[in-house]
């Protein structure tokens, strides 16, 4: 079963370790991934369950939401493959701590791919507004600079982008123009097992 479910990584002579345990798999991904310091977890999604309005699984949900952890979810086979290798990433940000920590993930992905960064904020109607409350005017500070410097310092080709908007509009209508690889958001992670919790945005894109 190792071969069979590996055979993609053995065709690329990449190393790895197989581990099966029992339990569930809330209990027993995030276990593995702090015993083996994972960087990332990656899960698959076949878009059932509890959460099918948002076109995720339970588990993959779940993991976004609780797991201190990156994690990624890949779709079922078909679905998105000519997304692949990832030349081009559009990660949206605000001012949290949680995009800081999307910015460190995708760098790494752009260093090792050779990827292409688009950052993206968004800037809600009601926080773009002038103090006289006339037209909107951007306000980002010193923040979306500064990360497209981290970005370019490691040799990653970065553009900038701000548009008005909600959020949610913003980097739907930004991930059909730009067509990326990959789109990436923070989400601030809750460990109370009944809380609901995962950012707007993070949900709904």
């Amino acid at each position: 079963l190792e071969l069979e479910w590996c055979r993609e990584l053995v065709q690329a002579q990449i190393p790895f370790t197989t581990v099966v345990r029992p339990g569930h798999p809330l209990r027993v991904v995030p276990a593995a991934a702090d015993q083996h310091d994972a960087d990332l977890i990656l899960v698959g999604n076949r878009g059932v369950g509890s959460a099918t309005t948002l076109g995720l699984g339970r588990t993959s949900l779940r993991l976004l939401r609780h797991s201190g952890r990156p994690v990624l979810v890949a779709p079922e086979p078909g679905v998105g493959s000519h997304h692949l290798p990832l030349r081009r990433i559009l990660v949206a940000v605000d001012d949290s701590p949680a995009a800081d920590q999307a910015i460190q993930v995708v760098a790494g992905f752009a260093t090792a791919f050779g990827s292409a960064i688009t950052i993206l904020r968004a800037l809600d109607a009601d926080t773009a507004r002038s103090p006289d409350d006339t037209a909107p005017t951007p306000r980002v500070g010193d923040h979306l600079p500064a990360m497209a410097r981290l970005l370019s310092d490691q040799g990653v080709a970065v553009q900038t982008l701000i548009r008005r908007g909600d959020p949610v509009d913003v980097v739907r209508a930004a991930a059909t123009s730009l067509d990326p690889d990959l789109v990436a958001v923070g989400a601030r992670a809750c460990r109370h097992p009944r809380s609901s919790h995962l950012g707007h945005v993070s949900r709904s894109v």
